[in-house]
């Protein structure tokens, strides 16, 4: 029971987070989007005709991963707003993640940020902060 109220409120992200909440949350998310992209890879790479998985079943499981990592896609981007908030900043900066992660040693700093630049710790246009 304490493991299921502990991933709702991972998944309940609120308004504004800050650094250890975000620090938590985004390590969920990452570590959920990493084992069924790992799963995939190793059947499609060490069992490419495994005889016991159906055409059917394949194509199923692999719409299933997509909508998955879609979703937890979504999650991330949440918390990252969510962590913008807590500095102040508009949510939509996220745009600009995607083009400052092109180049490695910038989206490297840029999440480095993101882990130790200290929220505001008065109420802000984006609601009071977490303690």
């Amino acid at each position: 029971m304490i493991l299921l109220s502990s991933i709702i409120n991972i998944i309940k992200t609120p308004n504004r987070l800050n650094r250890l909440s975000y620090l938590w949350r985004y390590a969920f998310w990452f570590i959920t989007l990493f084992i069924p992209i790992t799963v995939t890879m190793i059947k499609k790479v060490f069992f490419p005709n495994f005889p016991l998985i159906s055409k059917e079943l394949n194509i199923l499981l692999s719409v299933c991963t997509v909508c998955f990592y879609i979703g937890a896609t979504f999650a991330l981007i949440r918390c990252c707003v969510a962590r913008l908030h807590d500095l102040n900043m508009s949510g939509w900066w996220i745009i600009l993640f995607p083009i400052i992660k092109i180049i490695p040693i910038f989206g490297f700093t840029l999440g480095i940020l993101l882990f130790i630049w200290p929220g505001t710790n008065e109420p802000n246009k984006f609601g009071e902060p977490i303690l």
